[in-house]
């Protein structure tokens, strides 16, 4: 029995010895393979596969990680390049086809170092893994665990360390050499090498100062203290791209944009950088010279000074990993727990200059430190612009706004009168004095005229206008009417003045009224006939585009092109001969981040003798304060912003507020504006009907179909229905609803307005610091010579309030440099202006008088105020916000000087 015992107990040991087992069995985590060691599964680690592990990352900073695959050699390494012994370079090798044998290319990149590969050291040759099994010449050719089936020649060499881990690559310590992996310095480690990994849950604990699941992420201090977000270098790039010195313009649906100079070096050859271009972004397809190619065509056509910004693309490492603060548009700081203060202007530096040329450095030119103005177009080349757009703002934080959305031709009576033959309106809705001035166009049925003087009544200490006489007679008498003013500039300043936080201090806002689309140079009317020359080849929409023919507006009722018998018809605007003639459908503003007049006064006293002081003689004391804010002369003798003979002199105010420095330029959301085409008869919506429309008189056969979009006192609806043949009805999509002044509490939902039919094209708004000055010929260019520059063509400038004394001007002297140069006097007066004088030389950049021929000039209209923190004339409490201003400053920028402030 014993003996039985015995021979089963040894039995049992011999069983043992055979079959023995993994650590605690692989924890159930992994297969015990041969040599009883245990494979993990996928997330498992240890000798037993007990514990859990934690998620890799980017290592902020790399250190060893040790024997790895236990083969005693710690510098194993994956994506390390064998390299020649001598010369560096990447030594390359041959697989012959169906052979294990590797060979080094001796002949032309040399052998590698004798001790380089060893056996059973894996490497990756045209992304297939090998381990070597035999060393056939040290350094020079060595045979392979198996066979290539596709002959390779001239191939790098990869070391390639696969673990148990990691088996798509590891490595054991940092040899410092090139690695196919990326920044050697930061490989992929367990919680980023900047936490403790929990291998009992898996889970990352964390040093000091960095967080998420693989302590990849820096932490923000405090949290940014509430007043910010937390965002990766990555993501700070592209919110705030670095403007670039170079302006841009392009034209819409064109992929290439041209710089003012030579293509920022910032920006890549080979493409891939983002280009921010009124406030959108494109990626460049490559650079060269002056321009960029981008992959999408471009939203729109953008003049020349455009600004660009470039969202840097940063590529390094912790692209992802390290963060700061974003903090909100009010504070500052690496936490964000300081207070913005208010910027200004340094009330002690008031003359800056400008160099010979843009590529020069020697002070030049000067001029006089100004406020930004901007010029804002909206515009359609095919019908009048109607609707409504919003302007975008951003203030001196960087934090961008959007104003109410904008009439572009605001109802300002709901019943205007005149009789046959006069030339003065009535109201019987009489609007309020802020709601039009002289010099501005209204419509009333499809009569446009220029306002020449309005009748003010005071009424319980209300100012409205009873009037309005306009420089012509009407074409026919109109009783009780909704009168419509053609521009929006007061709804402009109203908006930008309205955003929240003080965004704009001040804001006065002009019409370029001679502006538009050049149709041909000269045209002839009589009676009601418009005709331009034989060769007419503008663009030419037809019948309900606007008409600009010597200041008078018009809405064209007929456009022939026949046989060179060209005619458009209109409501007779006179007698006017070989003037020039403008598609004028949209309206340019000029936008001054600065307080404006705000009464007559203002204007009518603002003659500068040469001797300092008042003198009455240079005073237009006819002057008037438009509603906008700016000064409207009493004829074009008078000009410049205080309305002056010389032009010199800026309106008076007691207080004049401003935004300092050089502001971004606007931009605006026009996506509810559209091209309009008046539809030629009144109409009216009853309550009974309110989804049909009665037209006050036959429409003509084609003006109006089903399936076209009508827009009723800005209620759009499609037409599903109408009378046959000449209609006097047609029925819409669905029914309008009250308007609340021009419906009757009885009978109306509208008793009598104008309708629009919407025209499948698109409107387009640009805002520019740097327009470009216009003439009434062609082609817009101009000669320098010397200090004068002349309109090319015996041309005009076509606006006279487009450039002043004082403004500064930018001659293009190449496709890569140009001269600022700051005007001083005028050849000619009004609309007849050939010429205009400048203060220093344009030269050659080295001093000696240029000429230059048929070249484009600009109004350089950025703001060149300085924009620093409390003015430069205090101290920023950053705990408040506040400004605490020296002694002798004063406001909440310490932008005034105050003799009595202590």
């Amino acid at each position: 029995m014993k003996s039985g015992i015995l021979i089963v107990a040894l039995f049992g040991l011999i069983a043992i010895s055979v079959n023995a087992e993994c650590p605690n069995a692989c924890s159930g985590h992994g297969s015990c393979g041969q040599f009883d060691m245990c494979t993990c599964y996928r997330n498992w680690k240890g000798n037993d596969c007990s514990e859990r592990v934690c998620p890799y990352s980017h290592a902020f900073v790399t250190s060893p990680q040790g024997d790895l695959n236990m083969d005693g050699d710690h510098f194993d390494n994956t994506g390390k390049r064998i390299v020649d012994d001598e010369t560096g370079a990447n030594a390359l090798v041959s697989i012959s086809a169906n052979t294990d044998l590797m060979t080094f290319d001796t002949s032309s990149t040399g052998e590698a170092t004798s001790t380089e590969l060893n056996v059973n050291d894996k490497i990756k040759v045209a992304e297939e893994i090998f381990t070597v099994t035999a060393i056939v010449s040290a350094g020079v050719s060595y045979r392979l665990d198996h066979r290539r089936l596709l002959a390779v020649s001239s191939k790098p060499v990869i070391r390639f360390l696969n673990t148990q881990a990691s088996p798509k690559g590891d490595w054991e310590q940092w040899p410092g050499d090139f690695s196919e992996l990326g920044d050697e310095g930061h490989y992929y480690m367990e919680c980023s090498n900047r936490g403790i990994c929990d291998t009992k849950n898996g889970e990352c604990k964390c040093f000091d100062g960095y967080t998420g699941a693989a302590c990849q992420l820096q932490s923000c201090p405090g949290d940014c203290s509430g007043k910010g977000t937390c965002e990766t270098v990555h993501t700070l790039a592209g919110l705030a791209p670095a403007t670039l010195q170079a302006t841009v313009s392009t034209s819409k649906g064109s992929t290439t944009v041209t710089f003012n100079t030579s293509a920022p070096s910032s920006l890549s050859a080979t493409g891939g950088d983002t280009l921010v271009i009124a406030g959108k972004s494109y990626t460049t397809a490559s650079t060269s010279g002056v321009t960029a190619t981008l992959t999408a065509n471009a939203d729109a056509t953008l003049p020349y000074g455009t600004s660009v910004a470039q969202a840097m693309n940063y590529k390094l490492w912790d692209a992802n990993q390290a963060r700061a603060c974003n903090c909100d548009s009010a504070y500052e700081g690496f936490d964000c727990s300081k207070r913005k203060c208010p910027k200004g202007d340094d009330p002690l530096t008031t003359v800056s200059y400008d160099t010979q040329c843009v590529s020069t450095t020697v002070q030049y030119s000067a001029f006089n430190q100004a406020t930004e103005k901007q010029t804002f177009k909206v515009d359609s080349l095919e019908y009048p612009v109607r609707g409504q757009f919003r302007l975008k703002f951003t203030d001196e934080n960087g934090e961008t706004h959007t104003t109410s959305a904008i009439d572009s031709n605001p109802m300002i009576s709901t019943s205007g009168s005149v009789g046959t033959g006069a030339n003065t309106v009535t109201f019987t809705d009489k609007p309020l004095c802020s709601q039009l001035g002289k010099g501005d166009y209204i419509q009333v049925h499809n009569d446009i005229h220029l306002v020449a003087s309005v009748t003010k009544e005071h009424t319980s200490g209300v100012c409205k206008i009873s009037a309005a006489a306009t420089g012509m007679n009407w074409a026919a008498a109109l009783a009780n009417y909704p009168v419509f003013r053609m521009n929006a500039a007061v709804e402009i300043r109203d908006a930008i003045l309205a955003l929240p936080n003080s965004a704009v201090k001040g804001v006065n806002v002009g019409v370029i009224a001679k502006d538009g689309n050049l149709m041909t140079q000269v045209g002839t009317i009589s009676g009601t006939t418009i005709a331009p020359p034989a060769n007419w080849a503008a663009p030419l929409p037809g019948a309900g585009m606007i008409v600009n023919i010597e200041g008078h507006l018009r809405l064209a009722s007929a456009v022939s092109l026949a046989g060179g018998s060209n005619t458009i018809t209109v409501l007779a605007p006179g007698s006017i001969t070989s003037k020039p003639v403008y598609i004028h459908n949209g309206v340019t503003y000029s936008v001054e981040f600065e307080t404006g007049c705000s009464a007559d006064a203002d204007c009518t006293a603002n003659g500068i003798s040469i001797r300092g002081g008042f003198d009455s003689t240079l005073s237009d004391v006819n002057a008037v304060c438009h509603p906008a804010g700016r000064c409207v002369c009493s004829g074009t003798s008078k000009f410049g912003p205080g309305c002056t003979t010389d032009g010199r002199g800026s309106p008076k105010r007691s207080v004049v507020l401003s935004n300092s420095g050089n502001v971004e330029e606007m931009g605006a959301d026009c996506g509810s504006a559209y091209p309009g085409i008046f539809v030629g008869q009144s109409a009216k919506v009853t309550k009974a009907a309110p989804h049909r429309v009665t037209f006050a008189g036959a429409l003509a056969t084609d003006e109006l179909l089903v399936g076209d979009t009508i827009d009723f006192m800005g209620q759009r609806r499609q037409v599903t229905a109408r009378e046959d043949a000449t209609p006097t009805w047609v029925d819409v999509s669905a029914p309008f609803t009250a308007h609340a002044s021009l419906s009757d509490s009885t009978h109306h939902i509208v008793a009598k307005s104008p309708v629009y039919k919407v025209h499948d094209t698109s409107v387009s708004c640009t805002s520019t610091d740097q327009p470009q000055l216009m003439t009434d010929t062609g082609t817009s260019l101009f000669d320098v010579a010397g200090k004068t520059v002349t309109a090319d063509a015996s041309g005009n400038i076509r606006d006279y309030t487009a450039v002043n004394i004082g403004d500064r001007v930018l001659v293009r002297k190449s496709t890569t440099d140009a001269a600022i140069r700051t005007v001083d006097g005028f050849t000619g007066a009004g609309h007849t202006r050939t010429a205009f004088t400048v203060g220093e030389l344009f030269t050659d950049c080295s001093g000696t008088s240029a000429t230059i021929a048929n070249t484009a000039i600009y109004v350089v209209q950025q703001g060149t105020t300085e924009s620093l923190t409390c003015s430069r004339r205090g101290l920023c409490e950053e705990s408040s916000g506040l400004c605490k201003c020296f002694a002798g400053y004063t406001s909440y920028n310490c932008a005034r000087q105050n003799a009595l402030s202590v």
